[in-house]
C-alpha cells in the first residue's frame, strides 16, 4: 500500500506537507504512511481517496487501476437542480408538511404511472 500512496500523492502533484495539512496530520504521519511503518485510520484513507482521485481499492493493492475517480464517482450520484430545487422546497415545510410530500411521492410511485424504472435500485436501498 506504501508505494501505492506515493504515487497517487506524486500523481496529484501533491508534497508530503500538503497532503498533512489537508487532513490534519503531520508530515512525519505522512512520511510513515509512505514508508509502511504505520497506516491511516479509515477515515484518512478515505480523505486520501478523495484527494488523490483514487479508490480505495487501488491504495489497498486490491486492484491494478486506480479506477474512478473519487470526483467521478461523486458527479454519478450527483442531484439535478430540480432535485436541489425539490429538496430546498421540501427543507422548508414543517414536520406534517413533509410527511404529506412523502405519502404523496409513495403513491406515485405505487400507483406505478409515475415510476423512474432506472430509478429502482435506490428504493431498494433504502427500503
Amino acid at each position: 500500500m506504501n508505494d501505492r500512496m506515493k504515487q497517487a500523492r506524486e500523481a496529484a502533484n501533491l508534497s508530503q506537507k500538503q497532503v498533512a495539512l489537508t487532513l490534519g496530520v503531520s508530515a512525519p504521519t505522512v512520511s510513515n504512511w509512505e514508508a509502511g511503518k504505520i497506516n491511516p485510520t479509515v477515515a484518512n484513507l478515505k480523505e486520501l481517496c478523495h484527494l488523490y482521485k483514487v479508490s480505495a481499492d487501488y491504495l489497498l493493492e486490491l486492484q491494478d487501476r486506480p479506477s474512478l475517480s473519487f470526483a467521478e464517482t461523486r458527479n454519478q450520484d450527483a442531484i439535478t437542480t430540480g432535485e436541489a430545487s425539490l429538496l430546498q422546497d421540501f427543507r422548508e415545510l414543517n414536520e406534517e408538511g413533509q410527511e404529506k410530500i412523502l405519502d404523496f411521492a409513495d403513491d406515485l410511485i405505487q400507483s406505478g404511472k409515475y415510476k423512474n424504472a432506472s430509478a429502482a435500485f435506490v428504493g431498494a436501498a433504502s427500503a
